[in-house]
């Protein structure tokens, strides 16, 4: 397994989101303002071996119903 883990910008997940439009959307929405200015962590794990597969979480600061 390869994992990667970085803070990134939510520009810079909407550039990632390789035409998943409904993974794009649900990424990109409901987080507060500061986690919109400094922007999240990614992490992304993906398989080495001969079963393909990828994982990618995002952590930041949602905003539900005015609550953090």
């Amino acid at each position: 397994m390869v994992v990667k883990t970085r803070r990134v910008t939510l520009d810079v997940l909407k550039e990632n989101a390789e035409g998943d439009k409904s993974d794009s959307e649900f990424l990109l929405t409901g987080w507060t303002d500061d986690t919109i200015e400094h922007g999240v962590v990614q992490a992304i794990a993906r398989s080495d071996s001969k079963k393909v597969w990828r994982i990618n979480d995002v952590w930041g600061i949602e905003s539900i119903d005015g609550e953090r």
